[in-house]
């Protein structure tokens, strides 16, 4: 996302699904799901609804794309971006803990928004 010719945010959106989502009880289990991964904005943006816009982009992609649903997990000790998530129509479908790192263990609420196209 730009404005003014200065990029002040950034999205992925790909496939890419984490095998420790395996464990998540999703909605949309046969359809093509979107994975959203790294959303972020620039500081001096935040609060002047600049991710919600991003959201919209990214599910307006998702339909044009004939993607099913949008999933992603955001790190559970983050209230703002949890709220976010629930606020834009998100559902909590369950939660991993990345193990990989298991001195820095930590639990991410995974979410999922069916797309109607």
């Amino acid at each position: 996302m730009s404005k003014g010719g200065n990029i002040i945010g950034a999205v992925i959106l790909n496939e890419a699904e984490t095998p420790e989502w395996e464990t998540v009880e999703w909605r949309d289990v046969i359809g093509k799901p979107l994975v959203l991964h790294g959303l972020c904005i620039s500081p001096t943006h935040q609060g002047k609804g600049y991710v919600r816009k991003m959201i919209e982009w990214c599910e307006d992609y998702a339909r044009q794309y004939g993607y099913t649903s949008v999933r992603l997990d955001t790190f559970d000790g983050n209230p703002v971006s949890n709220r976010l998530y629930l606020h834009s129509d998100f559902q909590l479908r369950g939660y991993v803990e990345f193990t990989h790192r298991p001195k820095d263990c930590q639990r991410y609420n995974c979410y999922e928004k069916w797309i109607s196209i």
